[in-house]
Parts: C-alpha cells; structure tokens; sequence
C-alpha cells in the first residue's frame, strides 16, 4: 500500500456531500479522528523517530513530542485499514483514495476542484491524488460537457471495487464508533474541547507567546 499518513482514511458512510475521503464535519465520529489528526500533524514532526518515553515533561528534549502517541495510534489504525485491501489483494489503493473513489461513485465525473471542494483539501492537493488514482487504474479523464472542462470519473477497476470501500467506511465507522463507546472520554469530545480552547484563543497567539519565551532561554 505504501506510506500512509495518519488520518488518510478513519472512514464513515458518506452522506451527499461527503467530504476529505471522510464525511463534512459533525456528520460522524470519525471526523473528530480527523480533526485530531490534522492538529497532531503540524509540521509533520509527530512522525520523527522519537521513542516513546523520553524526555521529561517538564523539560522536554528538542524532539520530544506531547501528542505523539496520538500520531502513533492513529497510524496504526490507519495500517490496518490498509490491511483489509491487501489482504484482498488489491494493488495499488491507498487509504487516501477511498472518499474521493466514493465520490465519485455518487456524483459521477467531477472536476479537480469540485472533487477538492467536496473532499475538503486543496486543488494541489487533489490534483496530486487524481493523478494517482489514475495511475493506479481507479480513475480515468473525462472531458466536460463543454469540450474543455478537464474531469475524472471512476475506471471500470473503480467501479467494481465500490461496493467493497462503501462497505469498509462503515464498517470502519462502526469500529471508530464502538470504541468511543468504550472509553470515559471520546476523541472526537476532545477535539470539541480543543476548538473551544482555540476559539477563545487561537494556536498561532499561543505559539507565538511560546515562542518568544523560547528565543530568550537559553539554548
């Protein structure tokens, strides 16, 4: 399957506008998996090879990492949702993927931006996963209904294997929504909580307070 980024695909049923290969947000639990995920990956410095434990809380090591247990376990959720198509063997799909194939499954060819703005990432963004897509055979071009419009739909690979990425997203959705069941405090509670906090005041005024304290310690 490849290198996969955490939070490429904590699934769920896709509602009509499902978004990021993961629903709009509030529409599932899973998007607070997501939420967390993108707050854990500033940087990418939370997928450092920093081993668990080290450093001291009060006085952490340069590369020591709060919320990187969080990055660890999401990864491995993310690794083995990537299982089930190997163990299918089904070449080629990244979790990635998934959202914009059922997408496309529901609306039909779509525009770079239009699948963008229906996933929730950027036209770069977006642009780099068709092209993949493509290139692994789930995806082919499609010319709009102008003559000019560029547009991607699914392959006939795409299509048959749609029934099966409907299936895992909400078993996965299931899976997620299990284990919250089970903990005192759910993930995607925390996220609410988190964005409570960075409302009142946001993560770039406290990085920066931070920061200045930083520069004048010494090194």
């Amino acid at each position: 399957m490849g290198q996969q980024t955490p939070g490429d695909h904590v699934p769920a049923a896709p509602p009509p506008n499902a978004g990021s290969g993961r629903p709009t947000a509030g529409a599932c639990a899973a998007c607070g998996l997501q939420a967390a995920v993108v707050t854990v990956l500033i940087y990418f410095r939370y997928s450092a090879g920093v081993a668990d434990g080290e450093g001291q809380p009060d006085n952490p090591d340069l590369l020591d990492s709060r919320w990187r247990p969080l990055w660890q376990m999401l990864h491995a959720m993310d690794q083995d949702i990537a299982q089930l198509y190997d163990q299918a063997g089904i070449t080629g799909l990244r979790n990635r993927f998934v959202g914009p194939l059922i997408q496309l499954g529901r609306h039909g060819p779509m525009t770079i931006q239009e699948l963008a703005t229906a996933v929730e990432v950027t036209h770069s963004a977006m642009s780099q996963t068709a092209a993949a897509m493509r290139a692994a055979g789930f995806a082919d071009s499609a010319e709009g209904s102008d003559g000019r419009t560029r547009r991607i739909r699914l392959s006939a690979r795409g299509r048959e294997l749609l029934p099966l990425l409907q299936a895992e997203w909400r078993a996965t959705e299931a899976t997620v929504r299990d284990l919250e069941a089970e903990i005192p405090y759910p993930l995607t509670q925390v996220v609410k909580d988190i964005n409570a906090a960075l409302a009142r005041r946001s993560f770039r005024q406290r990085l920066d307070d931070n920061l200045a304290r930083a520069l004048k310690e010494d090194p």
